[in-house]
């Protein structure tokens, strides 16, 4: 269909047609232009992801370069296994000092055992003085 017959075809139609035809090609610009806007913000959308996704990756990376949890958790193995060894010595330590508490006690029961046999033979001597001397 050429223009011509496009024109005449709307003349013959009358107002109301010319009308709903004015309306709906005025809807079809509405929509075209409202699409082209949609368009333009789903663009504005995915760029703003993009460069939010872009801050998260270098965020991402920084944080990976500077982890310590590696280091961190080998140096905690040798805390760790110091602590252990500090550990056995204190155990060590402390089973010492008891033998060492249970010889000290023997000891003074030992040295008072030994005092009141002193103490004992002195009464004895002087006993035996005093009844050789009278």
């Amino acid at each position: 269909m050429d223009m011509h017959s496009l024109y005449s075809a709307l003349a013959g139609a009358g107002p109301p047609s010319i009308a709903c035809i004015i309306l709906c090609w005025l809807v079809w610009r509405q929509l075209t232009s409202d699409s082209a806007a949609r368009k333009r913000l789903e663009e504005k959308v995915q760029t703003l992801e993009n460069e939010k996704m872009h801050r998260i990756e270098v965020r991402l990376d920084q944080h990976i370069k500077e982890d310590k949890s590696q280091e961190l958790l080998t140096e905690m193995k040798h805390v760790n296994g110091n602590l252990e060894k500090l550990t056995a010595q204190v155990s060590r330590a402390l089973e010492t000092n008891a033998g060492q508490s249970k010889d000290i006690e023997n000891n003074k029961q030992y040295i008072s055992n030994l005092r009141e046999d002193l103490q004992e033979h002195i009464r004895e001597c002087n006993g035996r003085n005093i009844n050789h001397g009278k």
